[in-house]
Parts: C-alpha cells; sequence; structure tokens
C-alpha cells in the first residue's frame, strides 16, 4: 500500500489492524528512501517512524525490503500514480 501525504513531514504508523509484519519505506519528496521498519510487529499500537521527514510511505511484505537490497538513499520512481496536487 503507498500512502500519499500532502506535505513532507516525520509521519507516524501503527500496526492495530495489520494481521502480517510489513516492512514501512519512507520516501521523501525528491524520491529518496528516508528510512526504512523491517519487519513491524502485527497488532502493535506503537507508534512507528523513522527520524527523517517523508511525503510517500510505502508498506510491503515484511523481510522483502532487505531480500530485495531496498536501503536508505536509494531512489525511487513512481509509475502508473498521478502524484498531480501531491508533489511539486
Amino acid at each position: 500500500m503507498l500512502f500519499l501525504f500532502p506535505r513532507e513531514q516525520i509521519q507516524f504508523f501503527w500496526m492495530k489492524n495489520t494481521p502480517i509484519p510489513l516492512d514501512m519505506i519512507f520516501i521523501n519528496r525528491e524520491s529518496i528512501i528516508a528510512g526504512i521498519i523491517h519487519q513491524t510487529i502485527p497488532f502493535s499500537t506503537e507508534s512507528l517512524s523513522v527520524r527523517a521527514p517523508s511525503q510517500f510511505v510505502l508498506e510491503i511484505k515484511g523481510g522483502l525490503a532487505r531480500h530485495n537490497g531496498i536501503e536508505i538513499g536509494d531512489r525511487v520512481r513512481f509509475e502508473g500514480i498521478s502524484l498531480e496536487g501531491i508533489k511539486d
């Protein structure tokens, strides 16, 4: 799932209603990965965030970020998604 926010800022998430572990990839307005939370804990109400501001957050199956070599600083390309009105 991809979350699109109107502006770049520190984003907070929780796993309260999510039954599977996820990797959360935080992406800044320049489409650079600003942070990753690996293998979140299902059903947790702990507030999750990274230290760097982000405008987009991509949730993927837990473990896929490490498995695919996705790292902080990598550039992200959005395809088939309109960012009109979201991204300068």
